[in-house]
C-alpha cells in the first residue's frame, strides 16, 4: 500500500485534498463561543401563585409536586426554592440522564397532580436547565428628557420585534420600567352612594372589554364571519363603560372612579452611570455562534439607534461576551501559529534541510485542518477547550513526519535513491509510528469520555487531540513518504545554495548541540553506575511532589479577566424600591469613581426577584488600556463595602455555570426553620473569618413582612354567608389598582 501512494502521486494528492477541502468547508459554519455547550441533567419546575406567603406555597404548590415528581427515577437530588408568590423546584439526575427525556417524564407527573394544586395558580412550568441561557448581552437605553416608561414603550414597537427576528436569538428581555396600563383608581365612598360592589365594576370592565366570535352567515353564493367587536381603544372609552343601572340612571366607570393614562407600579428600577435607564437583554440559542449572534444584534442596534430612535436616547453595551471571546479565541489562534512556527524552526535546526522542514511540515495544517471536519460532525465549537487541544497537538503532528523523513535520509545516504529510500524507511517505520499514535490516544480518547461535568468540558479537548492524531498518522503513511520520493535530494545537493550567514549559525547550534550531547553521555554513564541511587532519588523527588498536591488549590474552571463583574446588594425585607435606589447611590458613585470603569449600570427588582434586591453591573476598560486586573478591582470593592449598613453587599464574577457564580454553596436542611435561620447566620459568621472566604451570604433567611388578617368565623357568617372566601376576595380587591383580566390597544401610538 505504502509503494501505491508513492507511484499514484495524483491519488494520493487528491486523497489529501478531499479532507482538506472538508475541513474548510466546516470551518466557517463552527460555532465560536468561550467554552463548550454544557448539557447538564437538571429539570426544574416552576409555579407562580401571586400574594401567596412562602409557607402556604410549601404546603399548597411544593410538596404535592415534590411527590409526585420523585417517583421518576434516576434523580439524584431535589432542591425547592420558596418565596413569596414562586417556587422552583430543581431535579438533578445522575450524569448521562438525558435530560429531554427527563423533562417530558417530569412534565407527565406535574399534569396528574395539577388537579391537586390550587385552580388560580399559573400553569407550571417544566424545563430544562439550559446553561446557555444566560444572556450574552445587555444594552442600556437612557435619556435627560424622557421617562424609563417612555423608553420602554419606544423599544417595545421598535426595537424587541427586530432582535427576535435575528437568527441565532432565542429571547430579548426588557426591564427597569414598567409597561404602558390604564388604572382604574376606585372611589370606596362612590360605590357605597351607588350600592355597586367592587366585584361588579370589575365584572362590567373585562366583560366590555372584548371581542367575541359571532359565527358565520352563509348563503347560496357567500359565506361571512360575523364578529362581535368590542375591544377598547382609548381611555374615553374606559371611563364611558357602564357598570350600573341605579333608578333608571345609567352609571358609568367614570362617575365611581378616576381612569387615567398611566404606567404599571414599578417592580424595577435601572440606573446606567447615574442616569435612570431601561435595560434590555439579549439571550442566544442552543449551539449557535455567540460572536455571530452578537455581531448581528450589535449591527442591528446601531442601526436602529441612527434612523428609528429618537436622537436623545443613548444606548451603553453593558455586558459583551463576545469582545472577551473574540479576543481570547485570538490569543489561541496566535499559540498555535507560533507554536507551529517555533516547531518548524527547530526541526529545521536539526535537519538542516529546508526540503524535509517543509515536507514534515505539511502535516501540520493539513491534520488540523481536517480536524474541522470531525469536529463539525461531533457538533463541537471553537472554544478554550477545542481550540486548546489543537494547540497541544500541534507538537504532536510533526512527530512522525520528522522520525520518517529523517529514516528516509538515512537511507538515501545508504545509497538508495528517492523512491526506494521512501518506501523502505515507511514500511520500517509503520508500526512505530502506530504505535506512537495509538499510545497518545490512549492517554486523550479516555479524556474525551470522561463522566460529570468535568466530562463535558474535557471531551471536546480530548477527542479533538484524538482527531487531528488520526489524521497526522494518516498523513504520514501517505502525504510524506509522496513528497518525500519526488522532493528530497540527496544531503550534499540539499545543501546547495544556502546562505553563508545560515550555515554557520546551523554548525555554531550543531557544535552547542554536541557538547549538550557529551555532557548527557556523561551523565547517563553515572547513572548506569549507580542505579540504586538513582531510582531512590527518583522515588524521595515522586514522594516530595505528592507532599505538595494539598496546598494545590482545585476549582472547576479557572477565573479570567474578563473585565465584568457584578456587585450583588440586597436590603433588610420589606424594603421599597425608592429605598434601596437611594441607598444604592453611594455604591455608584464609589464604582463610577474607578479609573478603570467603563459603564456602571445598577438593577433592582424583577420579575422574579424582590425589590430590595438588585446588582451593580460593571464593565470596565480592555485590559490593555487599564493599569489593574479585574481581581485587583473587585478586591479594592470589597474592602470599600465592607460596611454599607444594613445592606449586604458581595463582588462576584459573572463566570460559572450555575445563575450564582460563587464556588461554594451550602444547604442547611431541617424542620425548624427558625433554627435553620440562626444556625445559617452562626455559619455564615465563622466562615467570614476564614481565610480566603469572601462574599459570605446567606439567601433565603429573611422573612417578607405581611399583615394578617384573622377572621372570627362566627361573625363572618352572620354578614356573609360566603364567609371567608367572600372576604378575602374583598381585601384583594380593595387595593389601589386591581388587575383586569383584558388588555386595549390604542388604534394609534403616539
Amino acid at each position: 500500500m505504502i509503494d501505491t501512494f508513492i507511484r499514484r502521486p495524483v491519488f494520493t494528492t487528491m486523497f489529501i485534498l478531499v479532507l482538506v477541502v472538508f475541513g474548510i468547508k466546516s470551518y466557517p459554519s463552527l460555532g465560536v463561543d468561550l467554552y463548550p455547550d454544557i448539557e447538564l441533567p437538571m429539570v426544574a419546575v416552576t409555579v407562580t401563585y401571586e400574594g401567596t406567603a412562602p409557607e402556604e406555597m410549601e404546603t399548597l404548590v411544593t410538596k404535592p409536586i415534590e411527590n409526585r415528581i420523585s417517583q421518576v427515577s434516576g434523580i439524584k437530588t431535589i432542591t425547592s426554592t420558596i418565596r413569596e408568590g414562586y417556587s422552583q423546584t430543581m431535579l438533578e439526575f445522575e450524569m448521562g440522564t438525558d435530560p429531554r427525556q427527563m423533562a417530558s417524564e417530569v412534565r407527565e407527573k406535574v399534569a396528574g397532580v395539577r388537579k391537586r394544586l390550587p385552580d388560580d395558580i399559573d400553569e407550571p412550568v417544566v424545563q430544562r436547565f439550559d446553561v446557555s441561557s444566560r444572556p450574552i448581552a445587555t444594552y442600556s437605553f437612557s435619556s435627560e428628557s424622557r421617562s424609563p416608561g417612555e423608553i420602554r414603550r419606544l423599544l417595545n414597537d421598535l426595537v424587541i420585534d427586530e432582535l427576535q427576528m435575528l437568527d441565532g436569538v432565542a429571547d430579548v428581555t426588557v426591564y427597569g420600567a414598567s409597561n404602558r396600563s390604564i388604572k382604574i383608581n376606585i372611589n370606596p365612598d362612590k360605590l357605597k352612594k351607588y350600592g355597586i360592589s367592587m366585584q361588579t365594576v370589575l365584572s362590567k370592565t373585562n366583560s366590555a372589554n372584548l371581542n367575541t366570535p359571532g359565527g358565520k352567515i352563509r348563503s347560496d353564493n357567500n359565506t361571512i364571519t360575523v364578529r362581535t367587536v368590542g375591544k377598547l381603544t382609548s381611555v374615553d372609552d374606559f371611563k364611558n363603560i357602564l357598570v350600573a343601572n341605579v333608578d333608571g340612571r345609567p352609571i358609568r366607570l367614570v362617575d365611581v372612579a378616576d381612569v387615567e393614562d398611566a404606567w404599571v407600579d414599578a417592580e424595577s428600577f435601572s440606573r446606567t452611570n447615574g442616569v435612570p435607564s431601561v435595560t434590555l437583554a439579549v439571550r442566544k440559542q442552543s449551539r449557535t455562534n455567540t460572536v455571530d449572534v452578537i455581531d448581528r444584534v450589535n449591527e442591528t442596534v446601531d442601526k436602529l439607534i441612527k434612523t428609528d430612535l429618537p436622537p436623545d436616547i443613548k444606548m451603553n453595551r453593558v455586558m459583551d461576551q463576545s469582545r472577551y471571546v473574540r479576543e481570547n479565541i485570538g490569543d489561541v489562534w496566535n499559540t498555535i501559529l507560533f507554536g507551529g512556527f517555533l516547531a518548524l524552526a527547530i526541526t529545521y535546526m536539526f535537519l538542516r534541510d529546508i526540503r524535509a522542514t517543509i515536507i514534515g511540515g505539511l502535516a501540520i495544517p493539513t491534520s488540523i485542518v481536517a480536524t474541522f471536519y470531525l469536529m463539525k460532525q461531533m457538533d463541537f465549537t471553537l472554544n478554550n477547550m477545542s481550540l486548546m487541544g489543537l494547540s497541544l497537538a500541534v507538537g504532536f503532528l510533526i512527530d512522525d513526519a520528522i522520525v520518517l523523513v529523517e529514516n528516509i535520509f538515512r537511507h538515501m545516504e545508504m545509497g538508495k535513491n528517492p523512491f526506494k529510500a521512501s518506501s523502505d524507511a515507511t514500511k520500517e517505520l509503520m508500526l512505530a509510528i502506530l504505535a506512537t499514535s495509538m499510545s497518545l490516544m490512549a492517554v486523550f480518547v479516555p479524556i474525551g469520555s470522561m463522566g460529570e461535568t468535568v466530562g463535558q468540558y474535557f471531551k471536546q479537548f480530548g477527542l479533538t487531540v484524538a482527531f487531528a492524531l488520526a489524521f497526522s498518522t494518516l498523513a504520514a503513511y501517505t502525504l510524506t513518504p509522496m513528497v518525500s520520493a519526488y522532493w528530497l535530494k540527496p544531503l550534499s545537493e540539499g545543501n546547495s545554495g544556502r546562505p553563508e550567514f545560515i550555515s554557520r549559525m546551523l554548525e555554531g547550534f550543531n557544535d552547542r548541540f554536541e557538547k549538550i550531547r557529551s555532557f548527557y553521555n556523561d551523565i547517563m554513564a553515572i547513572a548506569i553506575k549507580h542505579p540504586k541511587k538513582i531510582i531512590v532519588g527518583s522515588l524521595l523527588t515522586l514522594f516530595f511532589n505528592l507532599l505538595l498536591l494539598p496546598f494545590l488549590g482545585t476549582e472547576l474552571q479557572p477565573t479570567y479577566d474578563s473585565g465584568e463583574f457584578t456587585v450583588n446588594i440586597k436590603g433588610p425585607a420589606g424594603t421599597s424600591l425608592e429605598q434601596m435606589a437611594r441607598w444604592a447611590k453611594p455604591l455608584e458613585d464609589t464604582v463610577q469613581a474607578l479609573p478603570e470603569l467603563d459603564v456602571e449600570e445598577m438593577h433592582l427588582g424583577g420579575v422574579r426577584t424582590s425589590v430590595n434586591e438588585g446588582s451593580i453591573r460593571v464593565k470596565l476598560k480592555p485590559l490593555e488600556d487599564r493599569d489593574r486586573g479585574m481581581l485587583d478591582i473587585m478586591a479594592e470593592l470589597r474592602k470599600d463595602f465592607a460596611d454599607v449598613g444594613v445592606m449586604k453587599v458581595g463582588v462576584v464574577t459573572n463566570q460559572g455555570a450555575r445563575s450564582d457564580p460563587r464556588p461554594v454553596q451550602i444547604g442547611i436542611r431541617g424542620s425548624d426553620i427558625k433554627k435553620l435561620n440562626q444556625y445559617a447566620e452562626d455559619l455564615a459568621e465563622k466562615l467570614r473569618h476564614t481565610p480566603g472566604a469572601t462574599d459570605v451570604e446567606v439567601i433565603g433567611s429573611d422573612p417578607e413582612p405581611e399583615i394578617l388578617i384573622r377572621l372570627n368565623q362566627t361573625k363572618a357568617s352572620q354578614l356573609l354567608h360566603e364567609g371567608l372566601q367572600r372576604i378575602a376576595s374583598s381585601f384583594y380587591l380593595a387595593q389601589f389598582v386591581f388587575p383586569l383580566a383584558s388588555e386595549f390597544r390604542t388604534l394609534q401610538q403616539s
